[in-house]
């Protein structure tokens, strides 16, 4: 049986929909149930560039960073903002810290609701994302069905353009990842539901006609975007519930997981490609997990020399963890075909739950966060296990992984959910929960942090 999106690293936004008042709620997401493991030791490289303080500065950064080359960061919030359905938010760099300034606040009707993807930055200074809800269209979980959105730069600030608005169609809804941006300026990205709901089709949702997710296509069309779909899922044995986003390789080919489904017993996810063949694309399966190499992928794969991709998968591996604690992979082409090789076999006491995928940094070396794992508390003392910041160092034929920085100090923040950036020798990244701000956002756990390593 499918375990679906239950366990979508988006881990605390279950937790915080539960305590925001008054606020739409979005899909729902299971919190992780954190596993408890040894105090690895802490390094003082570790620092907390900025605290959310909740209200109109928002709070919950789910989606990871972007920067420009001024230095000044990029991100979004699932909660806060003006109207209480998330932000965009700058970090502009002043003097030996950051100051913070709001681009943008969901509104939560047509222009979205609850961002929970990365952005992306174009050479304009334009940012691109999505939001899992909001739109014009109400979906199965009554929100609206989300949409993409601009926001393009001005001398008066930004101005906020909505370029699709996702239906409950055979267009596909609910997109979690953002998108990523072509040469030609096309977008392209995934949903995790709807699409054309095929004869004999299974997926997890509470809709038998609700369809199981599609990758799609934004092309420029004179001042507005033509979408369609290129892929749609549908049948359990090439996966479906594609959550992460996509990555873009050679001659246009792209690159992506789908978190369940595949041909092992009970659906372990997928790795697929999307080859453009005239004005089609050809999608083939590149990987189908089995448990033992790693289960339910919801990362953006990240690609290295020779066409080498690397990612994590959230369960699978070591079962140390009920289900399995999560790996660090990498897919190796081999003529048509690829070769997984496991780099990495969390066992909670190193971390769990890694779905936030890997970065590259000098060297070869992959840097990422588990949201769970470790043995440091956190949610007053109560909770074990609140994430991991670690890295695996090439060493000949193999990689050696390092706990970096455990997270369960209230002020450092904790449940690193997001990807990191590495930039200027350093990974930055953010923590869905803790800071120093008063306890004002989500009971006693605090509103999030932009850490550096």
């Amino acid at each position: 049986m499918s375990r679906g999106l239950a366990r979508l690293t988006l881990i605390s936004i279950g937790i915080a929909a539960a305590a925001l008042s008054g606020a739409c709620s979005a899909t729902s997401i299971q919190p992780l149930n954190p596993l408890a493991g040894s105090v690895r030791e802490q390094t003082a490289a570790f620092s907390v560039l900025y605290t959310f303080a909740g209200g109109t500065n928002g709070y919950v950064p789910v989606g990871g960073l972007v920067r420009d080359a001024s230095g000044a960061f990029y991100g979004t919030t699932y909660f806060g903002g003006a109207n209480q359905r998330g932000t965009v938010y700058k970090l502009t760099p002043a003097g030996s810290g950051f100051t913070q300034s709001i681009l943008y606040s969901f509104a939560g009707g047509s222009d979205g609701a609850f961002p929970t993807g990365s952005l992306t930055i174009d050479r304009t200074g334009a940012l691109y994302g999505t939001t899992l809800n909001g739109g014009s269209s109400q979906c199965e979980f009554g929100n609206g069905c989300g949409t993409v959105f601009r926001l393009t730069p001005s001398v008066n600030g930004y101005t906020e353009s909505v370029l699709h608005r996702f239906s409950p169609n055979s267009g596909g809804y609910n997109p979690y990842a953002g998108v990523v941006v072509a040469k030609n300026g096309a977008l392209y990205g995934t949903a995790a539901h709807g699409g054309l709901h095929l004869t004999g089709a299974y997926c997890n949702t509470s809709s038998s006609s609700s369809g199981c997710g599609v990758v799609y296509e934004l092309a420029p069309s004179g001042s507005s975007y033509a979408y369609r779909v290129l892929y749609s899922f549908g049948k359990q044995q090439v996966g479906f519930q594609p959550v992460g986003g996509l990555t873009a390789g050679a001659r246009g080919v792209l690159y992506g997981t789908a978190q369940d489904g595949g041909n092992f017993s009970g659906g372990a996810g997928t790795v697929f490609s999307l080859t453009p063949s005239g004005t089609k694309y050809r999608f083939a399966v590149l990987h189908f997990f089995k448990d033992t190499d790693g289960a339910f992928p919801q990362s953006t794969l990240v690609a290295g020399a020779g066409g080498t991709l690397f990612g994590t998968t959230a369960m699978g591996g070591r079962q140390a963890c009920s289900g399995g604690c999560g790996t660090v992979f990498e897919l190796l082409p081999a003529g048509s075909k690829y070769t997984l090789r496991t780099l990495h076999s969390f066992d909670g006491k190193d971390g769990s739950d890694p779905a936030a995928g890997v970065t590259l940094g000098t060297g070869g070396v992959l840097y990422g966060t588990a949201a769970g794992g470790g043995s440091l508390k956190c949610h007053g003392g109560k909770v074990a296990g609140c994430g991991v910041l670690f890295e695996l160092v090439p060493s000949g034929k193999i990689y050696v992984e390092k706990t970096l920085y455990q997270f369960g100090n209230t002020t450092s923040g904790f449940y690193p959910s997001a990807g990191l950036i590495f930039a200027a020798g350093k990974v930055f990244g953010v923590a869905e929960f803790g800071g120093a701000s008063p306890s004002t956002c989500v009971t006693s756990d605090r509103c999030g942090t932009v850490f550096a390593f």
